[in-house]
Formats: structure tokens, sequence, C-alpha cells
């Protein structure tokens, strides 16, 4: 008797993912009815990959310390950020002014990690932050031929292209 009234009381607790219908995407887990989303995935069902979000047109503004020295002037550019297909966690940039060194970054919610790499002479490393549709980037950014080094900031914008 005691067996069918333990049996009987926890076919009657509330399940709220089941009540509210809750079905998580991308491997995503309901629990007490809101999906928990695996690395790589966000929204309320899980149903959107993280660097999707990262992925436009930027207007920017960049600001160059070459060997801790300001430069003469700070310029404008344009930052391209595109997603990888299969890792949900990295994206790739580059500049359109040097289209010749794309950079790659991992990112986690609104947070980059642009972990060391050698593009061509140049040895790269820094972070970054998307607020809303405003992209933060953080270089670092060392000359592997000549050893110089320099601190490249890019603060900018999303803007449509048609």
């Amino acid at each position: 008797m005691l067996m069918f009234s333990a049996l009987g009381w926890q076919s009657c607790q509330y399940n709220a993912c089941k009540a509210r219908a809750v079905e998580c995407e991308n491997g995503g887990v309901c629990d007490r009815g809101e999906c928990t989303c695996v690395l790589g995935y966000e929204g309320e069902f899980c149903e959107n990959p993280v660097n999707e979000k990262y992925a436009s047109h930027y207007a920017m503004v960049r600001t160059e310390l070459v060997n801790s020295t300001p430069p003469a002037f700070d310029d404008d550019d344009t930052l391209v950020v595109y997603a990888d297909n299969v890792d949900r966690n990295l994206v790739f940039f580059y500049s359109i002014r040097d289209t010749a060194n794309t950079i790659e970054g991992r990112v986690r919610e609104n947070a980059m990690t642009i972990p060391e790499q050698t593009v061509q002479t140049f040895t790269y490393r820094g972070e970054g932050s998307l607020n809303g549709d405003k992209l933060t980037i953080t270089l670092e950014r060392k000359n592997n031929l000549s050893a110089s080094s320099s601190k490249i900031t890019y603060v900018g914008k999303k803007y449509e292209t048609f």
C-alpha cells in the first residue's frame, strides 16, 4: 500500500516543462519551465546561435598605439564580422582596410576572447564585447619581423548593408 501511494504522489507532482509545453532546442534542457542552453546557444528556447548576433558590418573608430606612442590621428574603419556555421562560439573578423588579416574570436554571451594567433607576419590577441549593437574590440598586435608592437582599439556600431 505504501508503494502505491508513493508512486501516486510522484505522478501527481507538477512539471512546469510539460504544463507549459516547453521544448528546448539545440540540446537545451528544460528545468522548472525554463530552458538551460548548451554552450553556443541562447534564447528562450535555445533557438539562437550565440555567434550570429555578432555577424554584421560595424562602423568603427580605430585608435592605435604603436610602441606605446599615440598616432597623429584616429581613423574610421569598417569591421566585418561573420559567424562560423559549425562552431557556434566562433566568429571571424577583418578590417576592410586590411582584408588580408582575418582574425578568430571566441564568443560567449556578450564577451569575445581573441586567442593568441599568428596571421601572416603578425601575432594577435585580445578581447571584446557586444552590448546591443555596439562592438568594442581591443587587440594587441606584434610584428614578428620588426618586433614592433601596437595596441588597437575598435569602438563602433552595427549598420545595415544593402
